[in-house]
């Protein structure tokens, strides 16, 4: 069998494809929704100076973490995720997620599920069990002090995602910045816990301004899975996928959480396949066109974002690249559709805006998806068959209210899209 490769961990620079005969459009793009393209010698400086952040603070973390190196080790290769690593920042390149990886050693770890007070398992989301709990005050003697184990009413033993966030994870954070300051003066940082990340603004001498999330991962283990050539457009490949558990405790006081599970939540993490997903994107000029109308549909949204609108209070970039993928996955994988260029791509995103909506429902793609079984077989994830509707967070009444403004996303894109199913 052919070695198993890893997943490019390098940020990607945005690209902008269009099809045959679309220069005018592509003008007429730039002036109605405006140029929101990154400027290539900026996104070179930033990404540079990114990594000699990120590098720095990994390293400084790694340090800190040596005395407790017994109980958890840091691995200093961190995932580089999001917008930026999939090629679909647009504007400025002042945005950074990252994974830092870590391995608790020594835990016999079980997953158990997450219900909500109905009863019903809440996709995404589970708790760590731990079964080794008989002497863990020796072996572990610093995350037992910070109180990183709980034991439940029935003598089961968890972690608790809350206590390892804010007593493990964030005092090392806060010395590594405490160390990089003594050694960039010159730069100014502010940071606040939004768990699973903590945020990092770093303000640069010339006044710049870039945000750094960085999400500690627990790391689960590594599968292999074989894509099929018919997606890889290629031929067969064997990937590898790390995946890890983001301590996502509740601390917004969600109504279906139980309140006995609010401190133990973790999020399975589906990083590695959203970023083995973008690199498809760019696999062939169907997905090419659906990428490029997708960074041209999310600089519309943010128009709309700065009116108010209805829509663009609702929508947000996670939510567009979901829906993307959806375009994807129906028109390149489990059919073949003719889709020309740039024009024809944006009609299919406003329709399928138009759809998920008027449903008030978006379903994640990576999670109770079935259709995954076509790009990742075999794949863990597909056991995860409960879907999860990417709005319910939203306010009912903002819910109702955005297909209002879906008319004033077709007035800034008028004469760009293929009108299909309605659109005009």
């Amino acid at each position: 069998m052919a070695e198993a490769r890893s997943i490019d961990n390098n940020w990607k620079e945005p690209f902008h494809v269009y099809g045959k005969g679309e220069g005018k459009l592509r003008r007429r793009v730039l002036k109605q929704v405006h140029d929101y393209r990154v400027e290539p010698a900026k996104w070179e400086k930033q990404t540079e100076q990114t990594n000699d952040f990120l590098d720095k603070l990994v390293e400084k973390i790694y340090e800190r973490n040596l005395p407790n190196a017994n109980e958890m080790e840091v691995i200093k290769e961190y995932i580089k995720q999001a917008s930026a690593r999939q090629g679909l920042k647009i504007n400025e390149p002042d945005e950074y997620d990252v994974i830092i990886p870590l391995i608790i050693k020594g835990l016999d770890i079980q997953t158990a599920c997450v219900k909500d007070t109905d009863g019903k398992v809440i996709s995404g989301f589970e708790r760590e069990r731990v079964m080794n709990k008989d002497d863990l005050n020796s072996t572990h003697p610093r995350m037992s002090n910070a109180k990183v184990f709980t034991t439940t009413k029935d003598g089961t033993v968890f972690l608790n995602s809350k206590n390892f966030y804010q007593k493990i994870w964030m005092p090392e954070v806060d010395k590594a910045l405490a160390d990089i300051q003594k050694e960039m003066p010159d730069l100014k940082f502010k940071r606040r816990e939004h768990p699973p990340s903590v945020n990092i603004q770093v303000t640069y001498p010339d006044g710049r301004v870039v945000n750094f999330d960085i999400v500690p991962g627990k790391y689960t283990g590594t599968e292999q899975i074989q894509i099929p050539s018919e997606v890889t457009g290629k031929k067969d490949t064997l990937v590898e996928f790390p995946s890890f558990a983001l301590p996502k405790y509740d601390n917004k006081n969600n109504p279906r959480l139980n309140s006995e599970d609010r401190e133990l939540i973790f999020r399975s993490c589906t990083s590695s396949y959203e970023r083995y997903m973008a690199d498809l994107c760019r696999s062939s000029p169907e997905r090419q066109y659906i990428m490029t109308a997708n960074c041209i549909i999310k600089n519309a949204i943010k128009t709309l974002q700065e009116e108010q609108n209805p829509l663009g209070n609702l929508i947000n970039s996670y939510h567009l690249k979901t829906i993307a993928y959806h375009i994807i996955m129906d028109t390149t994988i489990l059919s073949k559709m003719e889709i020309t260029g740039v024009k024809d791509a944006l009609g299919l995103h406003l329709t399928y805006i138009r759809k998920y909506v008027s449903e008030r429902y978006l379903p994640d793609f990576f999670l109770g998806n079935k259709n995954l079984a076509k790009i990742f077989p075999g794949s863990k994830i597909l056991e995860n068959r409960r879907q999860l509707n990417l709005f319910w967070k939203a306010n009912p009444r903002l819910l109702l209210a955005a297909i209002n403004g879906l008319k004033r996303l077709l007035e800034i894109l008028e004469g760009c899209f293929t009108c299909t199913n309605g659109l005009s």
